[in-house]
Order: structure tokens, then sequence, then C-alpha cells
């Protein structure tokens, strides 16, 4: 793919677009969801058209007849559909710093909140991404080499609320709010807040689900498996388990490396203080989102460092 838009674009492009095309896939998608739950014929379009296994296909089928979240093409579902999203929050907050007109400030703001709200409904594993993304924004850009020190500007912080709150209120626009408090999607996306003391039923369930390993033999290179029967190896799906149980923590390492060091490279090449901040960012996500899923984020840390490396070796080519 970056062999492709380095063939037809040259070197005139940089990782900003880059980053709007990812931010604008995941729109893209997250507003073919969002259809597909308003629209229930568009819904079905989706399903058919996707090649699940059985027992993902009853689970959908519930979803779909109690309309209780948002369901995404391929992996753009559960779990991985709210990585998909907090990626996209995280690209689009790297977008809104960055830019200095404030017309297509507001457009990427707007993007970010229809992001953030379309992926609450698709899993709540998005306000990890929001969380963060938030953090990104509202915290200073250091560069220590270069004595820089950058704060987000005030008059795109206050649109930023602005525009979520005017985004927040479309669902309620749409539906009123009596209808809106009784839907199973509202009820599910936003149980966080709704619930006594910030829990939900995912994360009550996910307490069950720390069991560790009793042998030291586990510990150091696994069981190799990752389901047992029509479950999770040891009924757990917590993501630094899963890997602990499938290869150890000597593979968990390698698993591990091997993001960390994409994002130094990616780094080490950019040379830019928004790109060092932003793998900064990712790191903490990946460490962070490993506490509930097996976060692997490699597919979208490839095509940043393909771009990169491909940029580099075009430069080096020219001069």
């Amino acid at each position: 793919m970056m062999k492709l838009l380095f063939y037809y674009w040259g070197t005139d492009f940089s990782i900003i677009d880059i980053l709007k095309l990812i931010v604008y896939a995941i729109a893209f998608h997250n507003l073919i969801t969002a259809l597909g739950f308003v629209f229930p014929g568009v819904g079905s379009v989706i399903n058919m058209i996707q090649n699940q296994d059985e027992n993902t296909q009853l689970v959908i089928n519930s979803i779909i007849e109690f309309q209780s979240r948002f369901i995404g093409l391929g992996i753009g579902s559960f779990f991985t559909g709210g990585v998909v999203s907090s990626l996209g929050l995280l690209c689009s907050a790297v977008l809104i710093v960055q830019e200095k007109s404030k017309k297509r400030a507001f457009f990427q703001i707007f993007i970010f909140a229809f992001i953030a709200l379309t992926g609450l409904f698709i899993a709540r594993t998005t306000l990890i991404g929001f969380g963060l993304a938030i953090f990104y924004l509202y915290t200073p850009f250091i560069d220590v080499s270069k004595g820089v020190l950058r704060r987000y500007r005030a008059q795109n912080r206050i649109l930023l609320v602005c525009l979520f709150l005017i985004v927040l209120l479309i669902p309620v626009l749409y539906l009123g709010i009596a209808q809106l408090t009784e839907s199973s999607a509202f009820v599910h996306a936003f149980e966080i807040f709704l619930g006594d003391g910030g829990s939900t039923s995912s994360t009550e369930h996910m307490k069950s689900m720390y069991i560790f390993p009793d042998n030291f033999k586990t510990w150091i290179i696994g069981d190799g498996k990752f389901t047992d029967g029509s479950g999770y190896y040891m009924g757990t799906d917590i993501g630094y388990l899963r890997l602990w149980f499938y290869y150890g923590v000597i593979g968990s390492l390698f698993f591990f490396f091997q993001q960390f060091y994409s994002l130094y490279l990616i780094r080490k090449m950019a040379n830019d203080i928004l790109i060092d901040k932003f793998c900064v960012f990712l790191g903490l996500f990946v460490v962070i989102i490993n506490f509930k899923g097996i976060g692997d984020i490699n597919y979208f840390l490839f095509l940043i460092l393909w771009f990169y490396v491909l940029k580099t070796q075009r430069c080096l080519q020219k001069k």
C-alpha cells in the first residue's frame, strides 16, 4: 500500500496525509456500523457479506435481535473494533494539534467526536483510546534535545468540548431522551457511567479471568494453547494471560518487543515532536489494552513504519 502511494504521489506527501487516510477510513467504517444499526436492512447486508464462525454468528444474531451494540466489518466489531476506534482517536488527536486553520481544525474535531461516539457503541474499549487521546491533546509537547515546550491551543480546546457535546446530542435528538435511555445499545455503551461505582458487567467478569499459571514450565515457555474446545484456554481472555499461557514469559517478551521496537524506529526516523509523543501514547495504549484483551497493533504500526522506511529511502535516492 505504501509503495503504491509513493508511486503515485512521489515524496509530496507526509505522515499527516497517512494519518488522515487512516482516520477517514476508520470514520467511514464506523459510519457504516451506525447505518447498520439505525437501518436494519443495511445491518442485514453487513452481516450477510461476512464469513463468521458458528459461535460468532450466534452472538451477532443475538445482538441484532436486541440491538445491544454496533456491529462492524471484519475486525471492526467487539473488542478489536474498540482497538481500531482507539487508534483512530489517537491519530485524530495528532491531526487536531497540527492543524493551523480553524475551519479544518473544526472538521478534524468533528471526526474525532464522531469516532469516539460510534466507537463507544461498538466496544467500550474505545474509552481507553479516548482517554489517551484527550491526554495527548491537553499535555505539553516536550522535545528535550531542542528545549521545545508547546501547548495545545486554547481555541481548539474550546472547540473540542463544544463539538463533542453537539455530537453527543445527535442520538438524543434522533431518538429522544426517554427512548434513548431505554435502548440496549445506550445502556451497553454507557454502562460504566450508569452503573454503581463505575463498573460494568464485562469488568466484573474480567476480574474472574485473572487466572495465573501454576507451574514453572508454563510460566517460562507456556502450554502452546490459545483455545480449549469452544472457549479460551484456561477460561481467560486477558491479553497478558493468554500470551503467557500460550508461549510463556519468554514468548510474551518477544511479542511486545516487536511492537515497541517498531515504535522506537518510527520515533527515530520521524524526528518530529508530534510523532514522538504519538508513539509514546501508542506504547501506553499497548500496555493498558492487554489488561483486557490481546492488544496486537502490528498491522497499524507497519503502515507507519513502512511510510518512514520508504520516505527515507526516496529522499536518499533524490540526494
